[in-house]
């Protein structure tokens, strides 16, 4: 019978060599942070990892999906990645851009200059500010140095279809149910806001639908296109919870019982009426701005005090969400 503890040490070995970071022990877990950024959005995916480098399953990758605006974050997400154990010049398995907005794109320049991505996806949409340049201009970059840039991940074949898969593991199912990269025809942001990238990834019994800020006419295709098969445990809801998403019908379809705001002191976000709907749908409303309302006089962005952390081994329905602060 096979010694795992020599299997074990020699995955250590293997691991050291590839510049592989494992954990103490093998953990089970699916991590997703969505880190307090102020107004935007910013998630971190960390995926089961087993300690066996590349052998397909439970590798441990990390998704970064946006990095919110430095003007209301100062490159918090930068600070959290490091108090989770993220070194400079570390991997980070895909960088996912939703949209460019600015938002969503402004701090991941900062993300390039730290760390070492291996893949960065965005829907393709042409954008021409100021964040979007100084965005894209980072991914190629990183790209000219090894790394891939998907830009429109159809067109550039990352996938075949709307609904293929992400590699982040055999147990775990990432698909990208959306995105456009046709140029609009209105002159204002919401363009830009259909364009956004949205991704469904469950592991086991949990599943979570990331819908950027996708509006009302995504959610609309998404019912039409995958009918029952939106429904999802947690839900990160659409366009900081605007009014230009999160319709009733569109929640009856994903019925979830967590539902993720990311928000900040801009805008006014979420509206009530909005949050009325999530609750009228039996969710269970979480919110990155939950303290800012106090913050506001010691900080004009209120960023870092409301990060969420969900946990789950894929077996229990209901995943573990708390505070990470």
């Amino acid at each position: 019978m096979m010694d795992t503890r020599k299997v074990m040490r020699a995955a250590v070995v293997v691991a050291a060599l590839l510049g592989h970071a494992l954990p103490a022990l093998a953990d089970d877990s699916l991590r997703v942070h969505f880190i307090d950024v102020g107004h935007g959005d910013c998630i971190f995916i960390q995926t089961p990892d087993d300690g066996i480098p590349r052998n397909g399953r439970a590798e441990g990758c990390r998704v970064l999906i946006d990095a919110g605006q430095v003007a209301y974050s100062h490159n918090y997400p930068l600070t959290y990645l490091k108090k989770l154990g993220l070194k400079r010049g570390d991997r980070i398995d895909y960088v996912i851009a939703t949209h460019l907005d600015e938002d969503h794109v402004d701090g991941l320049p900062t993300v390039y200059d730290s760390f070492h991505v291996l893949n960065t996806i965005e829907p393709g949409y042409v954008y021409t500010t100021k964040s979007a340049r100084a965005f894209r201009a980072a991914a190629c970059r990183e790209s000219s140095e090894g790394s891939t840039f998907w830009c429109d991940p159809v067109q550039s074949r990352l996938i075949r279809e709307l609904g293929g898969k992400l590699n982040l593991g055999k147990e775990i199912e990432a698909r990208l149910l959306f995105y456009d990269a046709t140029p609009g025809k209105e002159k204002n942001d919401r363009c830009v806001n259909f364009s956004s990238i949205v991704l469904r990834v469950r592991y086991g019994s949990v599943s979570f639908l990331l819908m950027g800020d996708a509006p009302k006419m995504v959610e609309e295709s998404l019912v039409n296109r995958y009918h029952d098969t939106l429904r999802s445990t947690v839900l990160k809801v659409g366009h900081h919870g605007s009014f230009t998403a999160c319709t009733s019908n569109f929640l009856a379809r994903v019925s979830p019982k967590y539902a993720i705001v990311c928000a900040g002191l801009r805008h006014k976000l979420p509206r009530d009426a909005v949050l009325a709907r999530l609750v009228q749908c039996g969710a269970d409303v979480w919110r990155t701005d939950d303290h800012d309302k106090e913050e506001h006089k010691k900080s004009t962005t209120a960023a870092g005090d409301d990060n969420i952390l969900v946990t789950t081994n894929g077996k229990n329905p209901r995943p573990s969400v708390r505070w990470n602060r």
